[in-house]
């Protein structure tokens, strides 16, 4: 075998605005890290944005989980990344934080929400994400679009781990904003800094672009409806392998 990669193409975020764009968060502030630059963009087209959240964040102060006030404090949060970004739609499904993997209805609830927004591109977490809730709201979204025979455009996302990825969305014009938005998560900056994580995420992804002018980019793998299925299969031998050979 010795199939080399082409680098991954760069476009404006702006480019990939085709209509309603629905973005799946495993917790509140996931989908400002993962996809904030491109749901500003879509607000500047005055496009429709809806964030479905599907757990309550309720284990966001780290061995804990915390009672209803801290729960309704990260929907205040959310509300306030929406701001900074331009303003979205949220639906929060309230899921438990930390147990979405065996969680019952997940797949419903992202196929009745896919029914419901209409989505022209779905934003999702990458099912190479190493977060259980991550990963299990990646799979349930895949499996959901199957569910629901949809046929617009399918976007993993990077949250806390780098992917194979096969597009770059150049969110410089941007990138303040969404430094605004990750900023107004104050709960969960009392614990790491997410701000300068994010920041050096976006900035490692411009790290083969030779114009100076790309300051920051959104890494994605656009899979299309018909490539599901064997998307599905080379992400889980290939993460299966790399579990299996993960030094102990």
């Amino acid at each position: 075998m010795s199939f080399l990669r082409r680098f991954e193409p760069i476009y404006g975020a702006d480019r990939f605005v085709r209509g309603p764009l629905m973005v799946v968060a495993p917790h509140p502030d996931d989908e400002t890290i993962g996809v904030g630059g491109l749901i500003a963009a879509h607000r500047d087209a005055n496009v429709p944005v809806t964030v479905i959240v599907l757990t309550d964040g309720a284990l966001g102060i780290p061995g804990t989980r915390a009672a209803e006030d801290y729960v309704m404090l990260r929907e205040r949060e959310t509300r306030a990344a929406a701001d900074a970004l331009g303003g979205f739609e949220m639906r929060f499904l309230r899921f438990p934080d930390g147990g979405l993997a065996g969680a019952q209805g997940v797949d419903a609830a992202i196929a009745e929400a896919v029914s419901a927004c209409a989505p022209a591109t779905i934003a999702f977490p990458s099912p190479f994400e190493v977060h259980p809730d991550h990963g299990a709201a990646a799979w349930a979204t895949l499996r959901a679009a199957r569910l629901s025979g949809y046929a617009g455009r399918l976007l993993a996302y990077e949250i806390g781990a780098m992917m194979p990825a096969n597009v770059l969305l150049d969110i410089t014009p941007w990138k303040e904003r969404k430094a605004r938005a990750v900023a107004a998560y104050a709960s969960q900056l009392v614990h790491m800094d997410i701000v300068g994580k994010v920041e050096g995420l976006n900035r490692a992804r411009t790290v083969n672009i030779s114009d100076p002018a790309v300051r920051a980019a959104e890494a994605f793998a656009d899979i299309p409806p018909d490539g599901i299925d064997g998307y599905c299969d080379a992400v889980e031998r290939l993460s299966r392998d790399l579990d299996r050979w993960m030094p102990l």
